[in-house]
Formats: structure tokens, sequence, C-alpha cells
């Protein structure tokens, strides 16, 4: 029948396919474009969140409903809202140390920062979890923005061997990195690591003297009461591997005493606006140590845990004469690599 068709008839018949097909598409399109332009009804209102997880960092996109005078916007609406960028990042800063120092204390505190950020516990990545590997060092952080700082504390990381060396390897991260660490008197510190032994085991039947001497009379240095009060060692295995810029000093007396100076020190230090003032303290009259509104608005100041300026045990003071004999030099050491003019340099 084709060949029987004249010419016109069939270019009419063409040209009536031509235009069947090309109406088919102006109709697909016409619906797709009506579908995509409508699809934003089919969100709830309320905060939608999504996570991806990618290399052991977690990214999170929050989509949250505006509120004016009562009304909600359309997750469309981008009205008050600025592009967010929440991670878990490798720390700005880490506080190495030491413990009984005051590592508790000044970390707390810097988490009232508005900028600051930490975990709520201790990663002791670089001291006993090196083998967990980067990507689970960087999901202990919290999430944070580009424009606030992450900071951690172990206070471990001062004492073990292997720790600076280890955080060094991680270039360029190590090369930026800020490090803390937080001294007080080596004797009282001894002490303070010696209640805190008793505290985490009632069985513990050796008394202070019976831990730090052995038998001929000298000092045991192998004890950890003792061996984390010499400070020089082991500053000058950080100053092996890191700047003496990357590092700064503060002293953990100070900061029970008198904290606001030791912070606004802290703050120059991290490069963070300075928050901390006078009026954000208060003490606490039962324990003498000092307690901070989280936030200016705060109705009730925030004290340290049960845990903290717990009763040291008698000494005797032929055994703290000892202990000053023998850390003296090494204190005396530790401030001058320091550059420190701490009341106890000189013990």
């Amino acid at each position: 029948w084709k060949s029987k068709m004249t010419p016109t008839l069939r270019k009419i018949c063409f040209g009536f396919g031509t235009l069947l097909v090309f109406c088919t598409l102006v109709c697909m399109f016409w619906y797709n474009t009506n579908s995509l332009s409508n699809i934003h009804v089919q969100f709830p209102r309320a905060v939608a969140q999504e996570e991806f997880v990618m290399a052991g960092v977690v990214e999170i996109a929050t989509v949250t409903s505006v509120h004016t005078n009562g009304s909600h916007h359309s997750p469309t609406s981008h009205t008050g809202h600025r592009k967010r960028d929440l991670k878990k990042r490798f720390p700005n800063a880490i506080i190495i140390g030491v413990k009984k120092g005051g590592t508790r204390a000044l970390i707390e505190m810097l988490h009232s920062h508005p900028l600051i950020k930490g975990p709520t516990i201790e990663p002791q990545f670089f001291s006993f979890h090196f083998e967990n590997g980067l990507k689970w060092y960087i999901e202990q952080m919290p999430l944070t923005e580009k424009d606030e700082l992450t900071i951690e504390k172990s206070p471990n990381y001062f004492d073990v061997s292997l720790a600076p060396k280890r955080l060094h390897r991680l270039k360029p991260k190590s090369q930026k990195i800020k490090l803390i660490l937080i001294v007080r008197n080596p004797v009282i510190r001894a002490i303070s690591d010696y209640a805190q032994r008793l505290a985490q085991n009632i069985n513990h039947i050796l008394s202070f003297e019976e831990l730090i001497f052995l038998h001929n009379g000298k000092i045991n240095t192998q004890v950890g009461e003792v061996k984390r009060s010499i400070y020089d060692v082991h500053f000058q295995r950080w100053l092996k591997w890191f700047h003496r810029k990357q590092i700064l000093v503060v002293n953990g007396d100070e900061l029970i005493t008198n904290p606001v100076p030791v912070l606004q020190q802290v703050e120059t230090f991290l490069n963070v606006s300075h928050y901390f003032k006078d009026s954000l303290f208060t003490i606490d009259k039962e324990k003498g140590f000092f307690c901070w509104k989280v936030n200016p608005e705060a109705k009730e100041p925030k004290c340290l845990g049960s845990s903290k300026g717990r009763e040291h045990p008698i000494v005797s003071n032929s055994t703290l004469n000892k202990m000053k004999e023998f850390l003296k030099p090494h204190a005396q050491n530790f401030c001058q690599l320091a550059a420190v003019k701490f009341n106890w340099c000189s013990l």
C-alpha cells in the first residue's frame, strides 16, 4: 500500500507523525517540571538531618525551618541561614598533661568558651590507642564548624615516651598543632597522684613512703607518682619533636587561685577571642575552688566534680624534704627550658 501512496500523501503522514512525537515530548517535559516544583511539600517542616560518613569523618548537613512571628518557612527558603560546615576534625590543640596538674579544670573551663569544643573523654590516642588509626581518633572529636576550635586532653601524653614522636609523624597537621602543658608544684602533684590511687583502689595498703622509697632509702623513679613529676625529662622529649613556640606552659597552681589570667593566656595562645572575665567566676566555699558560669546568662555556676579537691594523705616533713631535695634540680631545669618563673621553680 505504501507504493500506491502519492508523494503529497506521504508528506502529510510524515508531518503528522512528527507533530505527534513533538506533542508527546512537550507533555512529558511539562509533567516533570510541575512535579519538581511541588516536591518540597513532601518534606516535614521540622529539622531534617542527613549524615554522610566518609573516611572516618562525619559531616552533617542540617536543614532547619525558620520561625518568624509564628510562621514556618519551607526548607527551600534560606532566609536567616548561613551555610554550615559541621564535621569532626583533627584537633587544633591538645592538652598533653600533666596528670593531676589541673588538666580537667582547664578543659572544663575552656569548654565554656563559645568557640572551643572538645570530646568529653580522654582519647589517649598517642599513648594507648594509636593502633586504632587516625580515622578512629577523629571520630572521638565533637562536631565543629570552620570557625570553631577543637581541643582534646590526654594527660598521659606528657610522660609516655612514644607520644610526641607519634604526633609529629602526622604532618602537616603536627606542624600546626598547638600544645598546652599545665603543671604544678611537682611535690604536691605527686601526693595528689597518690591520693587518686588510694581513691581508686580501696585495698591499696602501701603508704606514700612505702610506695616512693626503695629499700635502700632512695626514691623510686619508676613509680608513676614520682616519674610524672620529673618534668624536665619529659619536656625535653617533646622539645625534640616540636618547636618551643608550639607549646604553652601554664601554672596549674595559679589556675586554682586566680583562673582568669591563666585562661586569658590560653585564649591568646589559641588565637581566639577573650571570653573569660572575673564576673563569670565565684568561689565554692566548701572546697575553696572557683566555679564558673558556662555562659553569662547562666543562673547557677558550674563546679568541678567530687573527685577534684579530694583530701590529701598526711605526709611527714622528712618525706617532703627528701622529695624536694630530689625534685629541685629537675624543677629548676624544667623552668629554665620552659622559660617560666613559677613560685615553685626553686622548691
